[in-house]
């Protein structure tokens, strides 16, 4: 039985006092991850030594990339040009650097090219995840009427070789006619 307690605690052996701490995020962390960090938690009953403090992580999404894993997706735009021709792009990280990456010659819209290392550091000191770029041909808009006559003669000296997607295509809906 407290006779005297303190006019702070009340008895309790406790006061409640806010606190600013420096919490050091790793590397890599991701939402839903928590980081303990002990002894900044309540203090323990009776004089025990005081609890542990979770953080819990909610990582702000960002406008160009995304995350998947320890691994990062960028959309990554390109010509009709660029797509038959190939070509070299210069590719931001996520890590603030760039690379440069070859697109290979006939490259089709949804194919993803993987850039090892260049994604996110694993969280627990296990490697480093990768750069995805998924690839989006993009057809071109209010064409000219120079541009129009180009694609027409392109056209006409297509063969069935140039597009492997397009025959087997074909060649599948005229199974269900069959």
């Amino acid at each position: 039985m407290i006779t005297d307690p303190c006019p702070a605690c009340r008895g309790a052996g406790r006061i409640k006092e806010k606190q600013r701490i420096k919490v050091r995020i790793p590397a890599g962390v991701d939402n839903g991850m928590r980081l303990k960090m002990s002894g900044y938690g309540d203090a323990g009953e009776a004089g025990g030594p005081p609890g542990d403090l979770y953080v819990y992580i909610e990582v702000e999404p960002h406008e160009a990339f995304t995350r998947e894993g320890d691994d990062v997706i960028l959309d990554l735009p390109i010509t009709f040009a660029e797509a038959a021709l190939g070509c070299k792009k210069e590719i931001p990280s996520p890590l603030g650097e760039t690379c440069r990456v070859p697109i290979p010659e006939g490259i089709q819209s949804g194919k993803t090219l993987r850039v090892s290392g260049r994604g996110f550091p694993n969280v627990h000191g296990q490697g480093q995840g990768d750069l995805l770029l998924r690839i989006t041909v993009e057809t071109p808009v209010k064409l000219t009427e120079k541009q129009k006559d180009l694609l027409r003669t392109f056209e006409q000296s297509e063969t069935p070789t140039n597009h492997p997607r397009k025959k087997t295509f074909f060649e599948t809906m005229k199974g269900f006619f069959r």
